[in-house]
């Protein structure tokens, strides 16, 4: 049996942050999300702990429900910038932006756990 690994993901940007009511705004999350590049090191049952860029706050966990090396380009003009999407199964959401918890990453740290996980 394979380790899982648990990721953090990054969704939104600094120039465009999060949506204070991302249920409603961005209800996609809850089923999917989309890289820059082919996320091959996620593997399917993958922990993924969104974070929401702008906002600096943790919302949700979700489980990878394929791999990253199967996940699909589909690029569209609104997420051409994000052209490969993963199919996702949210765990716990929280549903509003203040609510949600409060956790500062810098650039260099945000790297590392997005791209060195944790065992789990």
């Amino acid at each position: 049996m394979k380790t899982k690994q648990a990721w953090l993901k990054m969704v939104g940007t600094g120039e465009n942050p999060f949506p204070d009511n991302w249920l409603t705004e961005r209800p996609e999350l809850l089923t999917e999300v989309r890289f820059t590049q082919q996320p091959t090191g996620i593997n399917s049952g993958d922990p993924l702990l969104y974070y929401a860029a702008g906002k600096q706050r943790l919302f949700a966990l979700a489980r990878a429900s394929e791999s990253g090396t199967s996940v699909q380009y589909a690029p569209t003009p609104t997420t051409k910038r994000w052209p490969y999407r993963m199919r996702v199964q949210v765990i716990i959401a929280i549903p509003t932006m203040p609510l949600a918890l409060p956790s500062r990453f810098s650039k260099k740290t945000a790297g590392r756990y997005s791209s060195s996980p944790t065992s789990c």
